[in-house]
């Protein structure tokens, strides 16, 4: 499980297993859309509309008798012979020279033929103002004449129908700003050059997309969205484009036509070159791409915490804890944590993970049956594949995750922890699990916080060390420990003094003291605690010194039954547990299994930091590096595999 590394004031880790109202209507270029269109059968005094009505009602019982006759000659006109202007259509009217426009009052089509059509709607044309002809309601003969009973479409408001060109055309008279944007349209005497867009006007400003929006009949000039790209940027067929590559920009891409589109200086893309990125979760200033600051292992995965405060994690995924907004899929490399851009500190546990923000506060990610996300829910089934906040901390600079608790160490030296505390390992006096925080009694002057499995430990600012939970395995160091041993609040570890640093296994506890000296308690099964010894059933309640010629001058991670720490030289050594490769040192698995005692591990140089989860390990080497080795069937290497390796690879976007 993760294991995070302890450095002072921060924490040590180590868990287990244009902005106008668009226009109501659109108008294609060039055309009308017909959406109504006005009657030019209107009567100007109401007697004269009653008069007009008796004469249409003669006119209509005059045109049926005619239609009888015409019905006899087989659809040709009853005075001429000939078809009516319509194809295809039968008589209309039986009084006028056939190839007349039939039409409805006012005479539209200037035959005086009687009204067969409603308003001035056109029976004989097929078109009017791009609707359908209407007939009246009731007219005998609709179905005959084809004529629809359906209404026609209509011009838009401000707009009337031109019959001799079937078009809607602006009546001049009306309003015609139709996309209100305070302009009327040019061919009433107004300025703006399409009324239809309202962002398009007199002085607006012009955009790179083939359009005039500022009306001076050139479209294109000056576009201002092209402006980003300073004077080597231009607008070609309505595209911002760079035609000549200059430093800082370059074309990426190998297409010829799209000019020179990367700023290598700023885009983690291409930072400082086409290809170079900067990795998952990084971020690029002035072709930089910015460093790591920590790598934390869980039980069975891997984030790393950039110095933007950016996040990438991988590996197993099946309570959330990779922090990707779904549960489920492994990760066999690095995927950046959308969620959380401004992290300072990073712990990981048993399938869960949590980041201090620079506000202070904490969210966490993951498994929350036991109430280890903090928000206050805790309950099986609650997990979060997003972060959350924890409540009730504040003024945060650092976290630890153990086996399905946390710990935060708080600015003014005291520590809140949350989650399982069946062993006390929450330190407030009690064994009652917490969905909430709740501050570790007796515990001020904190400087470094470390989570175990079953049990957490603070470095005091007088640079001791104290403990507080399960102690069955001695993992306390107080000299007592035994089976059903436990401690509700802080213990003080027996004889260590001057401590620096620390991290806590599974039932193991390590720490560094300032003269570069390696101390470790608790189980020691697999040589985990690599004084030379271990075996079946080995505890040590009290501090025992590693052995090795290891000199310690960095962090420490420790795993389920393996340790690692910093050497000096800038290389790692590791001690215990030797199957799936965890001590990375390339050699085979001896006859016991384990190596008490400490060994390098092959390869690494300038070594940073250091982490180890369950069965593996990973170390961060100079500004951006990540190397990991052990066990692989999740992905927790980041190498793109799920091989075990026993040697360290590098991590992909961290080479």
């Amino acid at each position: 499980m993760g294991r995070p590394t302890s450095r002072e004031g921060t924490i040590s880790r180590g868990p287990s297993a244009p902005a106008r109202t668009p226009a109501p209507y659109l108008l294609a270029a060039g055309l009308f859309v017909v959406v109504g269109c006005r009657s030019g059968f209107e009567a100007a005094e109401g007697d004269g509309a009653a008069a007009d009505g008796r004469a249409d009602d003669a006119r209509v019982e005059a045109r049926d008798a005619d239609l009888d006759a015409g019905a006899e000659e087989g659809g040709l006109d009853a005075d001429t012979g000939a078809r009516d202007a319509m194809p295809d259509a039968p008589v209309i009217d039986a009084t006028m020279p056939d190839g007349a426009d039939d039409d409805a009052g006012p005479d539209a089509g200037g035959d005086g033929g009687p009204s067969t059509c409603v308003g001035s709607l056109d029976c004989d044309d097929g078109v009017f103002c791009n609707g359908r002809e209407r007939c009246l309601p009731g007219d005998p003969t609709a179905d005959a004449r084809g004529c629809l009973p359906a209404d026609a479409e209509r011009c838009l408001p401000g707009q009337t129908c031109d019959e001799p060109t079937d078009t809607c055309i602006t009546a001049c008279g009306a309003s015609t700003d139709v996309d209100r944007d305070g302009h009327d349209a040019i061919a009433c005497g107004g300025d703006d050059c399409d009324d239809s867009r309202a962002d398009v006007f007199p002085g607006a400003p012009e955009l790179c997309n083939g359009l005039d929006e500022s009306c001076n009949g050139v479209a294109d000039d000056g576009s201002t969205a092209c402006d980003r790209m300073g004077t080597i940027g231009a607008c070609v067929a309505g595209r911002c484009t760079i035609r000549m590559c200059s430093t800082p920009w370059a074309d990426c891409n190998g297409v010829s036509d799209d000019g020179c589109e990367a700023d290598t200086r700023s885009d983690a893309a291409h930072c400082g070159a086409c290809g170079a990125t900067c990795g998952p979760g990084g971020t690029c200033a002035m072709r930089a791409c910015d460093g790591v600051r920590e790598v934390e292992a869980g039980a069975t995965h891997t984030c790393v915490l950039r110095e933007s405060g950016g996040l990438a994690c991988w590996g197993s995924n099946g309570r959330g804890e990779l922090g990707l907004g779904a549960t489920g899929t492994m990760a066999r490399e690095p995927l950046g944590v959308a969620a959380v851009t401004d992290a300072l500190d990073l712990c990981a546990g048993t399938a869960f993970t949590c980041a201090v923000l620079r506000g202070g506060g904490v969210d966490c990610w993951g498994a929350n049956d036991s109430g280890q996300l903090g928000d206050g829910r805790g309950m099986s089934g609650l997990e979060s594949a997003d972060p959350v906040a924890v409540v009730d901390v504040a003024g945060a600079t650092a976290v630890a995750c153990g086996g399905e608790h946390a710990c935060a160490l708080i600015g003014d030296g005291t520590v809140r922890c949350w989650g399982r505390n069946l062993e006390g390992q929450l330190g407030d006096g009690t064994t009652a699990p917490r969905v909430r925080p709740v501050q570790v009694q007796g515990l001020a002057g904190a400087r470094a916080i470390a989570s175990g499995g079953r049990h957490s430990c603070a470095i005091r600012s007088d640079r001791r060390v104290v403990c507080w939970g399960s102690n069955d395995e001695g993992q306390l160091g107080d000299g007592r420990g035994m089976l059903g041993v436990i401690s509700t609040v802080p213990t003080e570890v027996a004889g260590l003094t001057e401590a620096e640093a620390m991290d806590a296994g599974i039932s193991h506890t390590c720490a560094r003291r300032t003269d570069g000296s390696l101390l470790c308690w608790g189980l020691d099964e697999r040589g985990q605690l690599g004084n030379g010894t271990g075996g079946s059933g080995v505890i040590e309640p009290s501090p025992v010194l590693v052995m090795g010629g290891i000199v310690g001058v960095g962090g420490l991670g420790l795993g389920l039954a393996h340790s690692c720490a910093l050497a000096s030289g800038g290389g790692v050594a590791c001690w215990g547990e030797a199957s799936d490769g965890r001590l990375g040192d390339g050699e085979p698995v001896p006859p016991r299994g384990f190596v008490p005692t400490a060994v390098l591990v092959e390869g690494v140089t300038g070594a940073l930091g250091l982490t180890a989860g369950d069965a593996h390990a990973c170390v961060r080497i100079g500004s951006g590096s990540l190397r990991c080795w052990g066990r692989n069937l999740s992905g927790q290497l980041g190498d793109g595999t799920a091989l075990t390796q026993v040697t360290p690879v590098p991590v992909v976007g961290f080479p």
